[in-house]
């Protein structure tokens, strides 16, 4: 029989998220953009200018630009993290539905052929024994597809 994940909302593929909320992958995306941001930074330059030299922005501005991509750079790793977590429990729910299922058509299978070989008796050699059995397969039988009470 298939082992079921007792706990449907686990995730057992990913590294374990850490207190800041964000797993391994999240992190070395935060690291790198915080890194990325301090070199912008510790960059000696005077003024940002941008294409054609049509508006030249004091050094000062760029800081705050620096500090908003770097705010961005962590969101964005919060949201994937928060995103492959939510595809890992469904892939888990998913793989407990599959198992339930396959549990569920073995113990199906396991009666109907209970029922085949208690008739096979029965056809065989009609003993009272014999006509026990399949009394009790055929009652097992229709126990089985009998709906579920909501």
């Amino acid at each position: 029989m298939a082992e079921i994940d007792p706990t449907p909302g686990s995730a057992p593929d990913l590294a374990p998220v850490h207190p800041h909320g964000l797993d391994r992958q999240g992190s070395i995306q935060a690291i790198g953009g915080i890194v990325i941001a301090l070199i912008a930074l510790l960059t000696s330059y005077d003024h940002i200018s941008l294409p054609a030299g049509a508006l030249q922005l004091p050094q000062q501005w760029g800081v705050w630009f620096i500090v908003a991509s770097m705010a961005l750079v962590l969101v964005d790793a919060q949201l994937a993290t928060g995103s492959r977590l939510r595809a890992a429990d469904e892939a888990a729910e998913e793989r407990n539905r599959a198992a339930e299922a396959r549990e569920q058509a073995t113990r199906r299978a396991s009666i109907q052929d209970g029922c085949l070989v208690a008739q096979c008796r029965f056809l065989l050699a009609d003993t009272s024994w014999n006509r026990l059995q399949l009394s009790e397969a055929l009652a097992v039988l229709l126990d089985e597809l009998r709906p579920p009470d909501p």
